[in-house]
């Protein structure tokens, strides 16, 4: 049971880190699509 956590866990940290990525690149290009309206 302990080794399927573990497993587990590495699974949801992999891909944590591999999404992570992606949703900062996602919440900045939102940041700047606002900031562009705002501007215009």
């Amino acid at each position: 049971v302990m080794l399927f956590v573990k497993d587990g866990f590495l699974d949801a940290a992999i891909a944590v880190s591999l999404l992570m990525p992606v949703g900062t690149l996602f919440i900045l290009f939102l940041l700047g699509k606002k900031k562009e309206v705002i501007h215009d």
